[in-house]
């Protein structure tokens, strides 16, 4: 009995060391594709909020805006549901994009990149997988994702493109003459 209980750990533990790798690699590929696309990788908290947060970041703001984002993610929801003429969007996942702390995925991108008329490119650490886009819109914000439930803020030369004619920082996506413009 206890041989077989030792022997249950020990497949525990050795697939837990196999999962850390792999997320190691996919961290150490994501930073790798950012570093190519001139993209610095930007860690955001790791507490549901992170896709919002990372999405803040491409804004130019601080990770801590990220309810703003969650807000939009729920408006753009909507126009995507009037898109389709009335369907449901994003099912199950958009109960994610309402709660705090909930964790949110491609559905939220979508809607954001709905809501806000800009072009969402993920870049990930995934093998095999480079990335993909959300939106039409000119402009664009970059985010990361490792490949473990977990984005990641990005900055570098996107973020030109995030800025007024002053060269401020936008504060918010209405703010600017784009942000509400559809695609």
């Amino acid at each position: 009995e206890w041989k077989v209980a030792r022997e249950a750990a020990e497949a525990s533990q050795k697939y837990e060391q196999e999962q850390q790798r792999v997320k190691e690699q996919q961290t150490a590929r994501l930073q790798e594709r950012m570093r190519v696309a001139g993209q610095e990788l930007i860690e955001v908290v790791g507490d549901g909020n992170c896709l919002f947060r990372a999405v803040a970041v491409g804004m130019g703001e601080r990770e801590g805006n990220y309810r703003h984002y969650r807000e939009l993610a729920e408006r753009g929801a909507e126009l995507l549901e009037q898109d389709m003429g009335g369907g449901e969007f994003a099912g199950r996942e958009r109960e994610g994009m309402r709660q705090e702390g909930e964790w949110a995925g491609e559905s939220a991108l979508a809607a954001i990149a709905r809501a806000t008329g800009l072009r969402v490119r993920v870049i990930t650490g995934l093998e095999g997988w480079e990335g993909w886009v959300y939106g039409r819109g000119e402009r664009e914000i970059v985010v990361g994702y490792n490949g473990h439930n977990h984005y990641w803020g990005a900055r570098g030369w996107g973020s030109r493109i995030r800025r007024n004619g002053m060269g401020a920082p936008l504060n918010r996506p209405e703010e600017e003459e784009w942000g509400n413009r559809r695609q």
